[in-house]
């Protein structure tokens, strides 16, 4: 008994399905992370899976600024005062980072001062012309307040501008965001890569399956024989040591068993089906012995010894094959075959038709039809 006699075939069959055309490509691979994105590589990562809709990220730094400017202050003495406030709004998804305050006055006395204020920061400035106060502010987000208080003046021009870096929380969002688009182009792309792969394999199993049946038959006994002489071994290396040591054992069983017999009879090809074969567990081999070397394959059965214990068969011995009568033999050379049993009957399918019921060939005669032109007739 040989067990799972497909092994080595589903094997190497499943090895050859396995294999993805070169013609189709995987996908890069996709690496990334979505804290391990930053500005100097996203746009690679987007152009390597071809991503659509993928945006910068913010900037780093961001600007906000106000202005207040106060003309022709009226009044006399301590009456010549003017004050201004608002609030500077800050970038959403950014913080206040330090404030750059442009005094320009113009005096009226000699006691001409200007106090600005920004958060909860502040500084006072005297005299006339143009003078400029700067801030570290306390990451401020939303909106900062800012205040003017001047005294003694025609006429004054404060500007603020405030520099505001981009907070934490917004470049992660930006980072969330670019890389679910990644993420979806790629695993578009792969899905794309495992369909055509699925379908690479579903193509093979059907190129399988449509196999030629006498090549499926060729298989079996291939696989057969593979299964008896090889054993466990597998595909060997050649060994020319092992070589001559071997050869007697394959000369016995190549010589001794008529391998082109086996599956010869349409009993055997219909009841050993391919697919069931590709499926057996276990598998009974039955061996027809050439005629002559019945006493050898019994005394090999019985003792284990090859050749009765002596050495190979000479050409004058009646066990040796001539190789002519090995490959005649193959070729299924016509020998002495002696009729066993009654002869049967075996009707092969034809698609020709039979129109006459003599089953007689048609006669055809030549006759002279109509407008003076020569046809056949056909009876």
């Amino acid at each position: 008994m040989t067990p799972e006699p497909a092994s080595l075939l589903v094997v190497s069959m499943t090895q050859v399905a396995q294999e993805i055309p070169t013609s189709i490509i995987p996908p890069p691979p996709f690496l990334i992370t979505a804290d391990g994105l930053d500005e100097l590589n996203y746009n690679a990562q987007a152009v390597g899976h071809q991503t659509s809709g993928v945006t910068a990220p913010p900037e780093k730094f961001a600007t906000a600024a106000a202005t207040s400017a106060k003309q022709d202050i009226g009044g006399i003495g301590s009456a010549r005062t003017a004050s201004d406030s608002g609030l500077i709004r800050i970038p959403d998804g950014y913080k206040a980072k330090t404030c750059a305050a442009k005094i320009l006055t113009r005096k009226s006395d000699d006691a001409e001062k200007v106090a600005v204020n920004v958060g909860n920061r502040s500084a006072l400035t005297e005299g006339e012309g143009v003078d400029e106060e700067n801030f570290d502010l306390n990451d401020e987000t939303g909106s900062v307040p800012w205040g003017i208080e001047a005294w003694n003046l025609n006429s004054y021009s404060v500007t603020f501008d405030i520099k505001c870096e981009r907070t934490t929380a917004l470049f992660q969002e930006w980072q969330q965001a670019t890389y679910k688009k990644i993420l979806a182009a790629y695993k578009q792309k792969l899905a794309k890569y495992e369909n055509k792969v699925h379908q690479a394999e579903v193509e093979s199993d059907a190129a399988i399956e449509q196999r030629n049946a006498a090549s499926n038959h060729q298989n079996i006994n291939d696989e057969l024989i593979g299964a008896i002489d090889m054993g466990e071994q597998g595909i060997p290396d050649i060994d020319f040591g092992k070589a001559d040591e071997q050869g007697t054992i394959a000369r016995l069983f190549e010589q001794a068993f008529e391998w082109e017999e086996m599956g010869r009879r349409s009993e055997w090809l219909n009841a050993l089906k391919f697919n069931e074969f590709l499926k057996a567990g276990m598998c009974r081999v039955v061996l027809p012995t050439r005629v002559g070397f019945e006493t050898a394959v019994n005394h090999s059965l019985e003792n284990g010894e090859l050749w009765r214990g002596g050495l190979l068969p000479r050409i004058a011995s009646s066990e040796y094959l001539p190789i002519a009568d090995e490959l005649a033999s193959r070729l299924r050379r016509p020998a002495n075959e002696e009729e066993q049993g009654d002869s049967w009957d075996v009707h092969v399918p034809s698609s020709l038709i039979q129109l006459r019921l003599s089953g007689d060939l048609p006669k055809w005669e030549k006759k002279l039809c109509l407008a003076d032109t020569r046809c056949w007739d056909i009876y």
